[in-house]
């Protein structure tokens, strides 16, 4: 397979004196590609990348800009297949197309029901990963624009086969824990050439500790045009097993008049105990449809209600 050519003139063959060889990642972050407004998610070099930049991404509002850390990676393989090849009489073979670059790894002690949280969330929109390896190094593609051409200063998260991704679980047994087996393939159109890493050395941010969001679900029992009763519970792998989410404060919560389109600021927020929590806000009119969000460092979810 002839290299598709992208700039005039020769590519030279030296070597700078250091270099950073690719490696298998120990840390996978979910990105989407392009947000509801139509951006597309990247890295720029004028980005300065710190802990308030990432845990700004993790805990972006929007889910579409939203950085979506998976746990440590185990057992990880990142490997390229062989090309596809066409052979002649002569005994040459020409390359076809390159090999599928697949991807496979380990979420050791986790609950079965953390399958459906990645498939729900990889399987329903276009998106990619950034590789994060043992260094703290961050791999990603370099951009291009319409014509091919390589925007050095920007870095995408690397394209997969979204149909390709699976998250197997691995039930726990006498001689092996629970874990999740994960299964993907890289999309044919990324060139291992055009990967570049963030160096680990040069961001403050401690990508190897992040950790994504944990949803909760909010129940508004009694909705008025003042005064909300709600409950903030987390139900991750239980049958109607409740845990009130406490201690959320009025910075945590969000709240946006659907139908004036207007949002609504707080005045108080009572902590009511065991997720318990009363929303006091100016009066709004009957009949219109608020959404109530929760959204700090560690927990997101939203629910939407009807005055009455």
């Amino acid at each position: 397979m002839a290299q598709c050519c992208k700039f005039l003139g020769e590519s030279n063959t030296g070597l700078p004196a250091t270099q950073r060889i690719l490696k298998s990642g120990s840390k996978l972050i979910y990105v989407p590609f392009i947000a509801n407004d139509g951006t597309i998610n990247k890295i720029l070099s004028t980005d300065t990348v710190d802990q308030a930049y990432l845990d700004a991404k993790i805990s972006e509002e929007d889910p579409t800009k939203r950085w979506y850390p998976l746990p440590v990676l185990q057992n990880v393989l990142n490997e390229r297949a062989d090309p596809s090849t066409e052979s002649f009489d002569d005994g040459s073979n020409d390359i076809l197309i390159q090999g599928v670059r697949t991807f496979s790894a380990i979420i050791k002690a986790v609950s079965n029901a953390y399958k459906s949280k990645l498939e729900s969330l990889i399987n329903c929109q276009r998106g990619g990963f950034f590789v994060v390896d043992a260094c703290g190094d961050i791999y990603g593609e370099l951009e291009e624009d319409s014509s091919g051409l390589v925007f050095h200063q920007n870095l995408l998260p690397i394209s997969i086969n979204q149909n390709s991704f699976e998250a197997r679980v691995v039930t726990a047994g006498n001689t092996a824990s629970g874990k999740i087996q994960l299964n993907f393939e890289f999309d044919q159109l990324v060139s291992d050439g055009n990967l570049r890493y963030l160096s680990g050395d040069s961001v403050t941010a401690d990508f190897l500790r992040a950790e994504g969001l944990i949803d909760v679900d909010i129940t508004a029992p009694s909705v008025s045009t003042t005064l909300a009763i709600i409950a903030v519970t987390q139900n991750f792998d239980g049958f109607n097993e409740l845990t009130g989410i406490e201690g959320l404060v009025i910075a945590d919560f969000i709240v946006n008049n659907k139908t004036t389109g207007l949002s609504v600021a707080l005045t108080t927020v009572t902590d009511l105990g065991n997720g318990g929590y009363s929303l006091l806000y100016p009066a709004q009119s009957a009949s219109d449809e608020l959404e109530i969000k929760v959204l700090n460092s560690r927990f997101t979810g939203s629910q939407e209600v009807t005055i009455s």
